[in-house]
């Protein structure tokens, strides 16, 4: 869902999931998104850090789809789903914003929804 790669003192961050548009909100994005900022936040030699897309745009946001059939992250009850926000989505925006370096965004196209905040 996301890759990491260092060159020298950069890190770059790749939304890697470009057959959905790098569509979030699947279980375990937010987790995901949280460990490689805790990597970057470990690395004292980076300086700032690049968070872009894979294919042929930056992200559609969240997965409109799973969302229409509720599925996934968006599956269960009002609480349920409330819980998949909370530790996922959110999760993705709190640790991008805890990031201890400054994060550039190379947006490459389309950044809808979440990717509007992120």
């Amino acid at each position: 869902m996301i890759t990491l790669q260092k060159q020298g003192p950069i890190a770059i961050l790749t939304l890697n999931r470009p057959d959905a548009m790098n569509a979030l909100g699947e279980p375990g994005d937010g987790q995901a998104v949280k460990d490689v900022c805790d990597q970057i936040n470990a690395d004292k030699t980076l300086r700032c850090a690049i968070l872009t897309g894979a294919g042929k745009g930056f992200s559609a946001g969240g997965n409109v789809k799973a969302m229409r059939d509720r599925v996934g992250s968006f599956a269960g009850s009002p609480a349920e789903v409330r819980d998949n926000y909370k530790n996922g989505v959110h999760m993705i925006v709190r640790a991008l914003y805890n990031l201890e370096i400054p994060l550039i965004a190379a947006v490459n196209g389309a950044a809808v929804g979440l990717c509007c905040r992120a």
